[in-house]
């Protein structure tokens, strides 16, 4: 009933940005924010609360509260189960790495060209 009543009173994302406010962080300014992995941890949380037999399920009010797509608990939990309960992001292979100057001059071309499409 909690879900069933944000989803009826309350805007799209509601449930996220309480979460939010309760830690003392401000609500996202974007809902197609990525989850941060306390986020995620959360509302995995909640979607298992949600699987283990509650008899009035409803994903669909999960995905209002937390701004997401109808569904995005399937894709939330696949990704999770994929990576073994990692709920950080996957860490980039060359992060850290140092670039020579021709390495840098190339990547800056990429980048600019990418954000210019």
């Amino acid at each position: 009933t909690y879900l069933r009543e944000g989803a009826i009173h309350q805007p799209v994302g509601w449930h996220r940005n309480a979460e939010r406010r309760a830690r003392g962080m401000f609500p996202v300014a974007s809902l197609s924010t990525q989850l941060e992995p306390w986020e995620r941890q959360l509302a995995l949380v909640e979607i298992l609360l949600l699987s283990g037999g509650t008899p009035h399920a409803n994903f669909k009010d999960l995905a209002h509260a937390w701004g997401r797509e109808k569904g995005f608990h399937q894709v939330l939990a696949s990704s999770v189960c994929e990576r073994r309960g990692e709920v950080e992001r996957k860490r980039r292979s060359d992060a850290g790495k140092v670039l020579s100057p021709e390495e840098r001059e190339s990547f800056r071309q990429k980048n600019e060209k990418g954000q210019v499409e």
